[in-house]
C-alpha cells in the first residue's frame, strides 16, 4: 500500500478550453490547512461536529493555494467529483448542494443568518477570501447564480 503522506503527483487531464483537471481524492497533505481551519473557533465549523476533516475540500485548496504557483491557482476553479463530472459532459458551473454544503462549508442562504452561502469572513480569516472574489465564482457563485449561460431549469431544480 502506498503512504499518502509524501510526495505524489496529481491526476491531471487537460479540459476542452485548455482547463486542468486535477484529481485530490484520498489526499491527505493538508495537514497544518486543516489545523489553521478548525484552530478558528469559526462559527460555520459547528455545522461539521466543531472541525473539518482532512478529506474535505477547502483545506485541500487551502493547501493547493500554499503549495502551487499563484498564476496557476488564480486560474483555477474548485469542484467536488459529482460537481466536476457535470462540468465536463455538460460545461455547467452549477454544484450540488451535497458538495457545497457538506465538503465546503457553505450555509444555504437564511440557516443561521446566512445571506450569500459563503462566509466570508471565514475564508478572509483561513487566507482563502481569493475565492470571494467575482461573487464565489471559483467555487460555484451564490445560490447556483454563477452560470451566465446555465438553463434557468437547472439552478432552479437543481439538476447538478
Amino acid at each position: 500500500m502506498r503512504s499518502l503522506d509524501g510526495p505524489r503527483k496529481a491526476s491531471a487531464n487537460t479540459l476542452p478550453g485548455g482547463g486542468l483537471l486535477i484529481g485530490e481524492k484520498k489526499n491527505q497533505r493538508p495537514k497544518e490547512e486543516t489545523k489553521i481551519i478548525n484552530g478558528t473557533g469559526h462559527n460555520l465549523l459547528k455545522y461539521f461536529g466543531g472541525r473539518m476533516s482532512i478529506e474535505m475540500e477547502i483545506p485541500k485548496v487551502l493547501w493547493l493555494k500554499n503549495n502551487m504557483p499563484a498564476d496557476l491557482f488564480a486560474r483555477c476553479k474548485f469542484y467536488d467529483l459529482p460537481d466536476a463530472l457535470t462540468h465536463i459532459a455538460t460545461g455547467r458551473e452549477t454544484r450540488s448542494f451535497c458538495s457545497t454544503v457538506c465538503k465546503q462549508g457553505y450555509v444555504p442562504v437564511g440557516v443561521d443568518g446566512s445571506v450569500k452561502g459563503w462566509q466570508e469572513d471565514f475564508l478572509k480569516e483561513i487566507g482563502l477570501e481569493v475565492l470571494a472574489q467575482d461573487n464565489y465564482r471559483k467555487i460555484g457563485g451564490v445560490n447556483g447564480e454563477v452560470c451566465d449561460d446555465c438553463h434557468p431549469q437547472v439552478v432552479s431544480e437543481g439538476y447538478s
